[in-house]
């Protein structure tokens, strides 16, 4: 089973609020707890799927969002499911800039159903987008 997750940021763009979202897929293949894996293993594979995404930064980010913008984004279920994966995403965007909050909603485990907030992500618009 794979969870989607919608994330519903609102950046200022030239002055107007505009919301954005976008859609991943939490695998099932992300078993076990992250307290129990090897947090140097993990880094490296999360850095070096950062790097093959973004390679040297964000083009349409950085294009898109001025440097100085916060944002508020909610992961939300696609679909009803069990969540998998929270501090996995949690470490990312910590990889990402240290300044992003990540205020989990639900745990690991936790049954969902369509609609329901998984988690609250506050911070710089610039890194939870490169992020997401």
């Amino acid at each position: 089973m794979c969870v989607l997750l919608t994330l519903w940021a609102t950046a200022t763009l030239h002055n107007t609020d505009r919301p954005f979202m976008r859609s991943f897929c939490v695998s099932e293949a992300v078993k076990g707890k992250v307290n129990t894996m090897n947090y140097i293993g993990l880094d490296e594979l999360l850095l070096s799927a950062l790097r093959e995404d973004i390679g040297t930064g964000d083009i349409t980010t950085n294009c898109c969002i001025p440097a100085e913008n916060r944002s508020e984004a909610y992961f939300l279920a696609k679909e009803d499911g069990v969540i998998c994966g929270i501090d996995i995403a949690q470490r990312v965007f910590s990889l990402v800039d240290e300044r992003i909050t990540v205020i989990p909603k639900r745990k690991d485990g936790d049954f969902v159903k369509h609609g329901d907030i998984i988690a609250e992500v506050i911070g710089p618009s610039r890194g939870i987008w490169t992020g997401e």
